[in-house]
């Protein structure tokens, strides 16, 4: 039997869960610049897991990785929310700077031992596409369906989140990762195809045209990009049991169109980082600080939704100015969103405001999806085939960079400079894609040769 779908959902919740619960967590250590250093080490960690555990995989197997990583990261867990409160010891007292690095400590060791079921449950799809054809599952597909799922997690552990802690408190979401970390992680490990796997030594990648994995990043539209990706270059068979038939770039490399999508993953990093914290702000600023998980699920909602259906809406553009009018629309969107938190901070918007905040969240999430997909085009272009993975991940880790920066930016600007001026951080990273995009260029060379799956991006 192919693998349960509803357990490999739960089982990779925890990933999924672990960035914003961490954010909502470390409030309760009552500084924006610690919760946002908390939640730019636990995204560092998490980051890093996929390699990690995929080498580890391929010494010890699936199982015992998978096993061992779930018991650890409950445990690290535990311990994050039992130092947390100690972190921040009263109004006028210093905090314990020890604590604070044992803090972040705990923070980068959750994010890395957080098990990597989204990349182990692609692995187990290609193993069945290319050894159990007669079981009917094709690569394609069932990458495509892994994607989707990814995403529609990092949409709802935002609203589940924030839902629960109004009633359970700010550690609500660190709870319910421990609580599936300790019973669905095992559960999936326990599957009979890990055991076939381990067997095979196919524990990460069962051959040289396996799946693709690169850096992992928990922002909606990048799971849809690297997809998007694999498929355009000819990694993602239709049919089981079919071969890989690789594809080359659509164009002639260019350093510099590579270099320009770099730039702009990070700037793109630093608006969703940045955006982040504003989310906590106006939350707290309104008196509702369980409202930080839904603009955050609106961002990450409009994010899915407009990275697989804007950029098939908008043919009658061509590609650059397809990317200038998000580009525009991302800046528009991040400069209203400062307008109105600088408005709700100082007449204390209450309702009507996170409602208008909820509107420039949703703005802000749109374009995002739409310019990581556009990254992910020059990437597809681009490329050279034999450095792919490293391209991948060398975009993921701009991202991740941008990420970084822009909690740690937003945190430390509202917290001494001001509340209102952490939204300028988000301004600022909007700028970056739009002063890039408008800025003219020079026409890309015509592709010589055989027509590529390449073009049609």
């Amino acid at each position: 039997m192919a693998p349960s779908r509803w357990l490999s959902g739960a089982a990779r919740a925890p990933a999924a869960l672990l960035p914003v619960g961490m954010l909502f967590a470390a409030t309760g250590a009552g500084s924006l610049t610690v919760t946002a250093l908390m939640t730019s080490f636990t995204l560092i960690g998490l980051a890093l897991s996929v390699p990690c555990a995929g080498a580890a995989a391929d010494r010890f197997g699936q199982r015992a990785v998978l096993l061992a990583t779930a018991g650890l990261h409950v445990i690290l867990l535990v311990l994050i929310l039992a130092v947390i409160a100690a972190v921040n010891p009263g109004p006028g007292q210093e905090p314990s700077w020890t604590l604070l690095a044992a803090a972040l400590v705990f923070s980068f060791a959750a994010g890395l031992t957080a098990p990597a079921v989204s990349a182990m449950n692609r692995v187990r799809g290609w193993h069945l596409h290319r050894h159990r054809p007669e079981r009917g599952i094709a690569a394609g597909p069932w990458m495509r369906r892994e994607a989707s799922v990814d995403d529609l997690l990092l949409v709802l552990s935002p609203l589940l989140v924030g839902l629960l802690s109004g009633s359970l408190g700010a550690g609500a979401g660190l709870m319910v990762a421990a609580l599936l970390g300790a019973l669905a992680v095992p559960a999936y490990a326990m599957e009979p195809i890990a055991a076939e796997l381990d067997a095979t030594h196919e524990a990460t990648r069962p051959d040289e045209d396996g799946p693709l994995e690169p850096l992992r990043v928990p922002l909606t539209a990048v799971e849809h990009g690297q997809q998007m990706v694999i498929e355009a270059r000819g990694f993602a068979p239709e049919h089981p049991g079919e071969p890989t038939h690789p594809v080359g770039p659509g164009g002639h490399a260019s350093s510099f169109s590579l270099a320009g999508a770099l730039a702009v993953s990070l700037g793109l990093g630093i608006v969703a980082g940045g955006s982040a914290i504003v989310a906590l702000i106006i939350a707290q600023d309104v008196h509702r600080p369980g409202a930080a998980g839904l603009l955050l699920g609106c961002c990450g909602a409009a994010g899915m939704l407009s990275s697989r259906w804007l950029p098939t809406r908008f043919t009658a553009l061509d590609v650059p100015r397809r990317r200038r009018l998000f580009a525009v629309l991302l800046a528009w969107w991040a400069a209203l969103l400062a307008a109105v938190v600088a408005t709700i901070l100082a007449q204390q918007g209450g309702l009507p405001g996170l409602v208008l905040s909820a509107v420039m969240f949703l703005g802000v999430g749109a374009s995002l999806g739409v310019l990581v997909v556009e990254v992910y085009r020059v990437v597809a272009r681009r490329a050279p085939s034999a450095d792919l993975v490293s391209t991948l991940s060398t975009v993921a880790g701009a991202l991740l960079v941008g990420l970084v920066l822009g909690l740690s930016a937003a945190g430390l600007v509202a917290e001494h400079a001001g509340r209102p001026w952490g939204a300028a951080v988000v301004v600022g990273g909007a700028l970056v894609p739009a002063m890039l995009t408008l800025r003219p260029q020079r026409p890309a060379p015509p592709v010589q040769g055989r027509a590529s799956r390449t073009e049609s991006l």
